[in-house]
């Protein structure tokens, strides 16, 4: 029991920020496959960073781990489930665990009327398939010692949270300047944070304060994307099946179903969307700021000089297996082993298909294939000079304003003003090229 003791103690440890600037990272997510690759990202940056501060500290692997220059220093400190590809509740929160470092707290967000239609629907059979390939792969991960050591236990649903909703729990985090929110899921959730944040404030007869963390929204794909072709449309009943599910019958759906052209999370919950983009400050990540550069828009010099993920992939071998004897001894080392190793499965199992979306939007919070290939670059705009169609796309000064759908719906700034949003530009070869250099760096290897 001493030793169980200890142990825990030293997980908690590694998992804790060390130094003013370390974030407070939250994640919502709805659990697509490529939200899996992203997680799984973040967990090997996270135990890299925290092997840098053991090594500075006098540990152990200081010349192994050292993460790149520009890394953004921060711990996990919660994950929140919104219904989307996949469901949010208490199975999946549990199976999530497995993937994420121990003592990571989960929270389950509630269902909107939104969410319940698109769930309701007679979906594409690609959603379905996705939800149960995500669940599939989750329950294919053995718990690892750390999470062992930590109290997970397999079926008990250990750091799921049930007495605060992810909806309160973010909502009680907005307020702390050293929080970054990624949201890689629809914007239901957080639309609702921001109702009990407002509601928790209503006393106050001024308009509360804008929050003081940072929100790093992926959603939305640039209405010019249908000229330059450079973002791939993944609007709910739009997206393109490679294996060949025909969209639903024109007579049974909407119109604004049977508009293609949109982006997944924001047409999920297009009010949701429209609430959080009116009310606060967001990083964008649209679709073409992490989507892979198509094969048909290389360069052929580029072409035949960057390495693609799947060759990538081809040469990395599993890595030695780790003694777990000495566990209790370095439980870090033996974390960033797992969390690896979680990685490699994921990357190797879906391959360049899934790696992207948001693992890229991961990579960019993470800050290190970006560097000065987008620094300085960001598209700055003003709320009220973003627009978004009923299936996500974005129009704003520098977007071809022509393209919008008719139903573009100008969103809406009520109380507060001047709320800048700053929109991350278009995936290049030169940033596809460091974003795989990364994604090798993460596993350990050397592969350019």
């Amino acid at each position: 029991m001493r030793r169980a003791a200890t142990t825990a103690t030293a997980l908690s440890s590694t998992n804790k920020c060390s130094g003013g600037n370390c974030r407070r990272l939250i994640v919502d997510t709805d659990l697509g496959l490529d939200d899996l690759v992203a997680l799984a990202i973040l967990r090997v940056q996270q135990c890299i960073y925290q092997s840098q501060r053991h090594a500075l500290s006098g540990g152990r692997d200081s010349q192994q781990q050292q993460p790149q220059q520009h890394s953004t220093p921060f711990r996990l400190s919660g994950v929140t489930i919104t219904t989307g590809i996949s469901c949010a509740n208490s199975e999946n929160a549990a199976l999530l665990r497995r993937l994420l470092p121990p003592n990571t707290p989960v929270y389950v967000g509630g269902n909107t009327d939104a969410s319940l239609t698109w769930m309701n629907e007679d979906k594409p059979a690609w959603w379905t398939r996705t939800a149960h390939r995500v669940k599939s792969f989750m329950s294919s991960i053995s718990l690892s010692p750390t999470h062992q050591s930590a109290g997970q236990l397999q079926d008990d649903g250990a750091e799921c949270r049930h007495d605060i909703t992810a909806e309160e729990f973010i909502a009680s985090s907005m307020d702390d300047p050293s929080v970054d929110v990624l949201c890689m899921a629809p914007l239901s959730t957080v639309a609702r944070a921001l109702q009990i944040r407002s509601e928790r404030q209503e006393h106050n007869k001024a308009d509360p304060p804008p929050p003081k963390a940072t929100f790093y929204v992926m959603g939305g794909i640039r209405s010019d994307s249908k000229m330059t072709k450079r973002g791939e449309s993944t609007a709910p009943f739009g997206y393109h099946d490679p294996i060949g599910d025909s969209p639903p019958d024109a007579a049974t759906t909407t119109t604004a179903k049977r508009d293609t052209f949109g982006e997944f999370n924001f047409a999920l919950d297009i009010g949701a969307a429209r609430t959080v983009l009116s009310s606060i400050a967001t990083r964008i990540i649209p679709l073409e700021a992490c989507t892979l550069v198509p094969r048909s828009l290389r360069s052929a010099t580029v072409a035949e000089s960057v390495a693609t993920l799947s060759s990538t992939l081809k040469d990395i071998q599993p890595s030695t297996p780790v003694d777990t004897t000495n566990f209790d001894a370095d439980p870090a080392h033996y974390e960033l082993h797992s969390a690896r190793g979680i990685l490699r499965k994921l990357l190797q199992e879906f391959g360049t298909t899934e790696t992207q979306w948001d693992s890229i939007s991961a990579a960019i919070y993470c800050n290190e294939m970006v560097g000065s290939a987008t620094r300085g670059v960001l598209t700055e705009i003003d709320s009220e000079e973003l627009s978004i169609s009923d299936l996500g796309a974005l129009s704003f000064p520098g977007c071809d304003m022509d393209e919008m759908p008719n139903s573009s719906v100008r969103a809406s700034s009520s109380h507060l003003n001047h709320i800048r949003h700053f929109i991350y530009p278009t995936f290049t070869e030169e940033v596809e090229s460091k974003f795989f250099e990364y994604v090798s760096f993460l596993l350990g290897t050397n592969i350019k």
